[in-house]
């Protein structure tokens, strides 16, 4: 149908490895304006989402994992526990020839038209257990409207080191609507300072979260800085301009103000060795007592540096700015030894593990500026994303602990709301037992089966279809009557009302085969617990029959013949209608939402109003019909939409 984003095949099946070769086409473009979504370099969800489809209503994994289960965020947390691996190993025609290239494309009998014209990728999937992949072989096809979640992607031993970004380990407002401005940890991690810019400051003790004192810094300050004296648990606060805000300082442990020396720079490394300025001009500045400051412009280019962060060995210095990228600097020379690209929209805010092993981002994500905040744990070995998640508008500030338990953020909305999350340091190693609970024992380990033959792809099996043989079928038996009608409806209904009606969401589709010359469909999504599905397949309705407001969506309608009936305001939505023929019947303000029409005769229909939002129209035939005010979102122009469809004196066609 066209509701598909990508459609999959099944290249090879190697059970003693785990592992499957898949193939990704993109079937779905929107051609007017030149965009389409490629096929994911390597996201696990998605490649959970292609097993689960299928392995549904009979697999292993379709027991362990339901419906119910399933929502974009459940499968980025537990992706990992079925997908171990996944490999990219080709990609074709990305960017395409957009030359022939359509809005939509539909799978016939285990292919898309023109394959060798679409976007499309080659993968080796390695599962943890192969039973996830056992129910699949090689020459397996299908549509799919599941797309890329951004799903965990963590490596061998990884996973006690990684924050878990989705559970908070505790939630604090500790000035209400008002933001935090300024972060820090105290440098043995046992206290969690905060402040505003107008003079008030928190610590927290992070041994339970608990408050331990607040004070109120005399008038504030424009861009407060808050900074721990090494090794002691005093924090100073200032404004950026000393002159005009003075340093002022808290003992923690007396619970009072106290006078020290002034803490030079915004952000200092552990012992104090290294100090930076930023914020106010290009680049970075290190600081040092009355030495002149040591200038580092970090990139080619001006940079108005914004966070910093340094690793617990002071060997590497962590900056970015109103930019993309992420830059590591060696402190003690100022040069740029790594660059992190494209890890966010821009980045506001950052921190590094102490051990220098992992990088927080926060910011907008990087395909766009306008969504709400993420927060990336990237590893900085090979700078790929080990786990995202979006906490809410704004992430203004990270911290990182030094003693590695917890990773902090300041999440604001747009009414400037402040709260704290603490996100502990640890995701689970092992899988919920229950994933395992009630599958059936591993069965002996099945050989390799030969990988399918990718080329040529299979022909059209359409013209396999005997158009005498499907009228003779139809009209063999009597014509059903509006009474027998009625009554599948009702049935319908109570399919829909237990279970059916689900199939409105994600996760159905239809594939029609050709058998002995005859359509059949076969139908793949929920079932309700009661009532039956209504499938009047290759049956004739007395002519002129009034079927006026028919709720029957989901319905299997192949190749019905009847002439002149009202089915206008009828509720046919995912309804499969290939090979029908009904001439002048009235489809006036029926919804055919996804609906496949394809190969059917509609000569002289009324579709006034209809609803033909991604109906598939492919080889309809449409002469005479009257499409005014139809709904044809998708129809972009001749050729797009309504593919090798007959229109000679329709109506209302907008080209």
């Amino acid at each position: 149908m066209s509701t598909d984003i990508f459609g999959a095949r099944v290249i090879s099946v190697d059970p003693s490895r785990r592992e499957l070769e898949l193939r990704v086409f993109t079937v779905y473009y929107e051609v007017a304006i030149k965009t389409y979504l490629a096929p994911p370099e390597r996201d696990l969800g998605f490649f959970f989402g292609l097993l689960w489809e299928t392995a549904r209503w009979d697999g292993p994994l379709g027991k362990v994992v339901t419906v119910d289960d399933i929502d974009d965020e459940w499968c980025a947390a537990n992706a990992r526990w079925f997908v171990e691996r996944v490999e990219r190993v080709a990609v074709r025609n990305d960017p395409p020839d957009w030359e022939g290239i359509y809005d939509f494309y539909y799978e016939r009998d285990g292919r898309w038209r023109d394959e060798d014209k679409l976007v499309q990728a080659d993968y080796v999937v390695r599962v943890t257990d192969q039973r996830w992949m056992q129910h699949l072989k090689p020459g397996d096809a299908w549509g799919t409207t599941w797309y890329p979640v951004k799903a965990d992607h963590l490596l061998s031993g990884e996973a006690p080191h990684i924050p878990d970004l989705r559970n908070a380990a505790a939630t604090l407002t500790p000035f209400g609507t008002e933001a935090l401005e300024q972060l820090a940890f105290s440098d043995d991690g046992r206290y969690l300072a905060g402040c505003t810019d107008e003079g008030g400051l928190v610590v927290y003790e992070t041994a339970g979260w608990t408050e331990h004192s607040r004070v109120s810094v005399e008038d504030g300050a424009f861009m407060p800085r808050l900074m721990w004296v090494p090794g002691r648990h005093v924090v100073t606060y200032r404004g950026t301009d000393p002159s005009d805000s003075p340093q002022q300082a808290y003992d923690v442990d007396a619970r009072a103000l106290v006078d020290v020396p002034a803490e030079d720079g915004v952000a200092r490394s552990r012992s104090g060795r290294y100090r930076v300025e930023y914020g106010h001009a290009d680049g970075l500045d290190f600081v040092a007592g009355n030495a002149d400051p040591r200038h580092v412009g970090v990139t080619s280019e001006e940079l108005s540096v914004e966070c910093v962060d340094f690793t617990r060995d002071e060997s590497r210095l962590y900056a970015a700015g109103m930019t993309r990228d992420v830059y590591a600097l060696d402190p003690s020379t100022g040069q740029v030894l790594d660059v992190f690209e494209n890890v966010a929209a821009r980045v506001w805010s950052l921190a590094v593990s102490p051990d220098g092993a992992y990088l927080a981002v926060g910011g907008p994500p990087p395909d766009s500026n306008h969504e709400d905040h993420e927060i990336r744990i990237i590893r900085v070995r090979d700078h790929q994303v080990a786990t995202r998640h979006t906490l809410g508008t704004f992430v203004t500030q990270l911290a990182w602990s030094p003693v590695d338990d917890c990773l902090v953020a300041t999440v604001c909305d747009d009414s400037e709301d402040g709260e704290l999350h603490v996100l502990r340091v640890g995701l689970p190693s092992e899988p919920p037992p229950r994933f395992y609970a009630e599958i059936p024992p591993e069965a002996p380990e099945p050989q390799a089966a030969p990988a399918a033959d990718p080329a040529p792809a299979p022909e059209y099996e359409e013209d396999k279809l005997d158009p005498e043989r499907i009228r003779a079928m139809a009209e063999a038996g009597d014509p059903l009557t509006r009474g027998e009608l009625v009554e599948l409806a009702q049935e319908h209904a109570r399919w829909l009302a237990t279970g059916g009606n689900e199939a409105a969401g994600r996760g159905w589709t239809w594939q029609v085969l050709i058998v002995a010359g005859l359509p059949v469909a076969l139908y793949n999504g929920p079932e309700g617990d009661d009532g039956i599905q209504a499938t009047i397949r290759s049956e004739s309705i007395e002519t002129g029959t009034d079927l006026r407001g028919f709720v029957l969506p989901f319905a299997d309608l192949t190749a019905i013949f009847g002439e002149k009936l009202d089915l206008s305001n009828a509720d046919l939505r995912g309804a499969t209608i290939t090979d029908a023929h009904l001439p002048n019947v009235s489809l006036r303000n029926a919804d055919l939402s996804y609906a496949d029409l394809s190969r059917s005769n509609l000569r002289g229909a009324d579709l006034t109003g209809a609803k033909l939002i991604g109906t598939d129209l492919e080889n309809t035939d449409l002469t005479d019909a009257d499409l005014t005010n139809a709904d044809l979102t998708g129809a972009k122009v001749p050729g797009t939409f309504f593919i090798g469809t007959r229109l000679d004196g329709a109506k209302g066609v907008p080209f």
